[in-house]
């Protein structure tokens, strides 16, 4: 399967809601490290 490009206005601007909904509800990188060093204590 190769690359797909969007350049379609509607598509795209869809794309770039799912994308800026993800970066508000991501860690932070230290955040990040936290849950993944607290998962890795429980292992």
């Amino acid at each position: 399967m190769g690359a797909h490009f969007v350049d379609a206005p509607s598509p795209l601007a869809n794309y770039r809601s799912l994308l800026d909904l993800m970066e508000q509800s991501a860690l932070s990188p230290d955040e990040s490290q936290k849950l993944i060093r607290s998962i890795a204590r429980e292992l």
